[in-house]
């Protein structure tokens, strides 16, 4: 394993495809799936699977097929109005960078009309990936979803003071967790323990818990008690913050030798699980209160 992943991630769960020749073929099975396109006279498709359910889409134009598409697959829901009013700047490196760069957009531009949000996918702190043990020369974060207050001390304030100015704050969250003990700095939750605690984070076949991108475990939401309590860490660590959205990531990685807590196979969950996760996310919004937010995978 490595960071990039390893040969079973998804990292775009769209079984489907459009030709130029106006063909376009979608799959309905979720198990592990490849998509060769690299051979010009013909499409070939291998599933982890002995049996395969698609469909074979019909139109005369690519927005043709697309609509066909999404009347089968959803359609999203429409943006909140401020996204529109400007651009979405993403910055990194904590409280004072983040308002020292604002300051100087305004100072340059006279106002903050033509800056809609700031992504901070920091909020959790930063910290040095490794592969066994070793530093593979990457800064990445801190998978223990709740605000490093020594990287953004008065965090509330922050917020506060930039949808104040009409900037709204975006973070970011997966579906793994790690053991933020090593990080040095406090903490409140450590929620890699307290999934180990309660049985929550997915395990291999053969007991042993499963670590993927950098000693990241996984959250098994196929167990509804871990899937609860996930939902309610979006909702109290980050919605609470009147957060404005967040890219939630990943999904792709459940391996496919995983002992779910549903006992499910996991071959035919795998291409499922990103599903599961945009939906803990929707729902974590939507039983919340009504929240201008966004949630894209």
């Amino acid at each position: 394993m490595y960071v990039g992943g390893s040969w079973y991630t998804t990292y775009t769960h769209v079984p489907q495809y459009i030709s130029t020749k106006m063909r376009s073929l979608m799959l309905e099975s979720r198990e592990y799936t490849i998509f060769d396109l690299t051979d010009k006279s013909k499409v070939t498709i291998q599933l982890n699977s002995t049996q395969m359910i698609g469909r074979i889409l019909h139109g005369k134009t690519y927005k043709d097929l697309l609509s066909t598409y999404t009347a089968y697959s959803g359609r999203l829901a429409p943006l909140p109005s401020w996204v529109d009013r400007g651009a979405v700047i993403g910055l990194e490196g904590g409280t004072k960078v983040v308002m020292d760069t604002v300051a100087k957009i305004q100072a340059s531009q006279g106002s903050l009309d033509d800056v809609a949000a700031v992504w901070l996918q920091d909020w959790t702190g930063e910290r040095r990936f490794n592969n066994s043990g070793k530093d593979i020369g990457r800064v990445g974060l801190w998978w223990n979803w709740e605000v490093d207050q020594t990287h953004y001390p008065d965090w509330s304030g922050l917020v506060s003071n930039l949808t104040s100015q009409g900037v709204q704050v975006l973070i970011y969250i997966n579906c793994l967790v790690t053991d933020v003990s090593k990080r040095g700095t406090p903490y409140r939750r450590n929620l890699y323990k307290e999934g180990i605690e309660n049985g929550y984070l997915v395990k291999l076949d053969s007991g042993e818990l499963w670590l993927g991108y950098t000693e990241g475990a996984l959250v098994d939401l196929t167990n509804k008690k871990a899937y609860k309590w996930f939902m309610e860490v979006i909702q109290e660590e980050m919605l609470a913050t009147n957060v404005s959205g967040w890219m939630a990531d990943f999904g792709e990685s459940l391996p496919l030798n995983a002992a779910l807590n549903s006992k499910a196979d996991p071959a035919k969950l795998h291409s499922k699980y990103p599903e599961m996760w945009a939906t803990l996310n929707k729902e974590a919004i939507t039983t919340y209160k009504p929240v201008d937010g966004i949630t894209y995978n």
